[in-house]
């Protein structure tokens, strides 16, 4: 069925309440206000959050406000997929969604739902947006969410389960891969937990061309530290390309237009 809680005050604590008592304690398959259909696992709070729709409202109310019938929207860092099975619905089978996940238990769950749903307008990469094409060490969390290449275990929120070496791509050469040179992007999601301004520099060629009408980054700024990296370097890189700033007012939460 439909799952929808209106905002209210405590609205997450009682969708944790209500998962508890009504819900599986493994997992279920939800269907979102738009009929798309995923895997969720009622043991994981944030994907609690997603199956009562209250997961990151703001960018789900972006996707919903923004992706047209036959628009194409990229999704880095898919985590369970979604963002990905939202825009996937909004896009419709005459759009089409190019979806990149690293993480292998993350990756075989976006894959078992593309099954349950019948997906056919979803591209799923396994790996990671990087400035080159490679391979790199990759740090798994205990929180799929949290995993990351920068060091997992010095970060405040969470901890290190393993490191396994993943295969990475920049966005550049897997749009070459899937799509012509004059295909228009409605909207790319960049999170990438640390690893923002390397998957910027691995789209330049599309930045060039203004391929994107919107582009929205999370910044990580724990994760960039441990890479020495200013947040200034990653929103410097969009302003560079002619982007502007859409003032989204979250100071680690930045949406970029070309228009």
């Amino acid at each position: 069925f439909v799952n929808h809680l209106p905002y209210f005050p405590g609205r997450n604590r009682m969708a944790r309440f209500l998962a508890q008592i009504v819900l599986p304690r493994d997992v279920c398959v939800l269907t979102h206000i738009h009929n798309d259909k995923m895997l969720l696992d009622m043991r994981n709070q944030h994907e609690i959050s997603m199956y009562f729709d209250t997961f990151d409202k703001k960018f789900s109310n972006l996707l919903s406000e923004v992706l047209r019938p036959g628009d194409v929207f990229i999704d880095c860092g898919a985590n369970v997929g979604y963002f990905t099975f939202l825009a996937a619905s909004l896009v419709k089978s005459n759009g089409c969604v190019l979806s990149f996940e690293p993480n292998p238990f993350c990756y075989s769950r976006i894959e078992a739902s593309i099954d349950i749903g019948g997906y056919d307008n979803i591209h799923l990469v396994k790996g990671a947006v990087s400035n080159a094409n490679s391979e790199m060490p990759f740090n798994i969390s205990e929180d799929p969410m949290c995993s990351s290449f920068s060091d997992v275990d010095q970060l405040s929120f969470a901890r290190l389960e393993k490191t396994i070496s993943v295969p990475v791509f920049t966005i550049d050469s897997a749009i070459e891969t899937h799509y012509n040179d004059n295909t228009r992007f409605r909207l790319i999601k960049i999170d990438v937990e640390g690893a923002e301004l390397e998957a910027l520099q691995g789209m330049s060629e599309t930045l060039a061309r203004k391929a994107y009408d919107y582009i929205y980054v999370e910044l990580h700024p724990q994760q960039l530290a441990l890479r020495n990296i200013d947040i200034k370097e990653v929103t410097a890189m969009l302003e560079k390309y002619g982007y502007h700033d859409q003032n989204w007012g979250h100071p680690r939460r930045v949406l970029y237009s070309s228009e």
